[in-house]
């Protein structure tokens, strides 16, 4: 897949995140209805295949790609599915590798807690420093996820140091868009408040909705 060159600081200085094309974007696709229909069946697939989760990953990370690149419906088709599984193996692979380090201490704590005398100690120790890592995970994995959009390179996910600059660089924006994720978890979760079955289309619109914040939040940070 080839990539236009990032956009430059000075364009990105001059926009900043769009909550409504953010929220809104999946629904005014002149496509949306097809996009939706295959983001249902992805959806379903999770619990049947797994393969499901790769293709919703793939399509956050491929619309987050065109929004970056500015395109007014960066959502994209479903026929390369093999595309889709593939940019979805490489995100959830980025997702792990921040993840690693907490779930690794997680599986220590629950093996320490079958022992009485040191389950207390792993509890105390290892808790909040689990805590700690997983909040850091959390807080570094969109920056990360941004500049793999912008290179299409798995390696620069992994660029801590210059991740934890473009945080600082671009401090305001990069709050901003953590909380515009947390707006878009609370909506999905209230999809399924509409009798149960409205998580479905709400599980795929969150991804797409993501997936526009993450391309904006990239352009605009100037990655």
């Amino acid at each position: 897949m080839t990539e236009e060159q990032p956009t430059t600081a000075g364009a990105a200085a001059s926009e900043s995140l769009d909550l409504g094309a953010i929220l809104g974007g999946p629904f005014r696709d002149p496509r949306a209805l097809p996009k939706f229909l295959g983001g249902c069946l992805a959806v379903i697939g999770i619990l049947f295949f797994g393969l499901g989760l790769l293709a919703l990953l793939g399509f956050a990370f491929q619309t987050a790609q065109r929004a970056r690149r500015g395109e007014e419906h960066p959502m994209p088709e479903w026929g390369d599915l093999g595309q889709l599984l593939g940019d979805g193996l490489r995100v959830l692979g980025v997702v792990l590798g921040y993840l690693l380090a907490p779930l690794a201490l997680s599986i220590v704590a629950a093996v320490l807690s079958i022992i009485p005398v040191l389950g207390s100690l792993a509890d105390f120790v290892l808790g909040p420093v689990t805590l700690l890592l997983g909040l850091l995970a959390v807080v570094l994995l969109p920056v990360a996820l941004a500049q793999m959009v912008a290179s299409n390179e798995i390696g620069s996910a992994f660029r801590i140091q210059e991740n934890l600059r473009l945080i600082q660089a671009h401090l305001g924006t990069y709050v901003v868009f953590l909380l515009i994720v947390i707006l878009i978890e609370v909506l999905e979760a209230a999809s399924f408040a509409l009798c149960g079955i409205g998580i479905i289309p709400g599980l795929f619109w969150s991804q797409a909705a993501f997936g526009i914040g993450l391309g904006q939040s990239a352009r605009t940070m100037g990655i």
